[in-house]
């Protein structure tokens, strides 16, 4: 286990990390704008963009199978420490677990960039989710460290490459004026609702046993994950990315 200086550290260093960001940003200079619209307040921009999500059904339909992503698919995470003390694999293990899934990340995001053109969106996107679903199945019922590494190191890829998918139909379909309001529901979606999903998760596993209840847990919220999946290939496995 990290020393209490060597993990504050670790948390220092990863805060510096985000001023290479903040000094890009206000460098930026020029930057052209393609909205050409008014600059309106800010409650009037948060209403006209939930107004347009909520009128284009395929729109709210994406940002709805976003969320419920991140509700049953992405809590696992807060519940990694229980899995490591399920396996009696401690800190290292733990470490290991969060980098396998950040690798898996980073070779689903790298993936899919080099890929040029792809046919059918819908149906990678629909693939991978369930994908996503059936390996959190598998990391759930895992009775080792090693196999819940490889499971969750498919459960980077296949998240990253569903979550970007969704990302890329909402911004090709939504027009430039609505693009930004929209995308930071998305957003919301992508990054909020996991936390929300990790307190359900929480509750579950306390319900069924604590550290030991952990796995039923995420197999709950996988399998429920699938389920909604499974419900909504209809109306997504013919879809393909274009503008209206």
């Amino acid at each position: 286990m990290l020393a209490p200086f060597g993990a504050g550290t670790l948390f220092f260093i990863n805060g510096v990390s985000f001023l290479a960001v903040i000094f890009a940003l206000a460098a930026m200079r020029d930057v052209r704008t393609h909205s050409g619209g008014f600059q309106h307040p800010l409650h009037h921009s948060f209403w006209n963009g939930l107004t347009y999500a909520w009128s284009n059904r395929l729109i709210m339909a994406l940002l709805v199978l976003s969320g419920i992503g991140s509700l049953f698919g992405r809590s696992y995470q807060t519940l990694l420490p229980a899995f490591s003390d399920v396996w009696n694999a401690g800190a290292q293990g733990y470490g290991l677990l969060l980098a396998s899934a950040g690798g898996g990340a980073l070779v689903g995001a790298f993936g899919l960039a080099s890929i040029r053109h792809i046919s059918r969106h819908g149906v990678v996107m629909l693939v991978n989710g369930l994908l996503f679903s059936f390996s959190l199945i598998g990391f759930a019922l895992s009775p080792s460290l090693w196999l819940g590494v490889f499971l969750l190191f498919i459960v980077g890829v296949t998240s990253t490459v569903f979550a970007t998918i969704i990302a890329t139909f909402i911004q090709v379909m939504i027009p430039n004026e609505m693009r930004g309001r929209v995308m930071s529901y998305y957003t919301v979606t992508l990054i909020g609702l996991p936390s929300l999903g990790a307190l359900g998760s929480g509750a579950v596993a306390q319900s069924l046993g604590g550290i030991n209840g952990a796995p039923h847990a995420v197999l709950i919220t996988a399998i429920l994950l699938g389920i909604i999946l499974v419900l909504v290939t209809p109306v997504f496995w013919g879809r393909n990315i274009k503008r209206d």
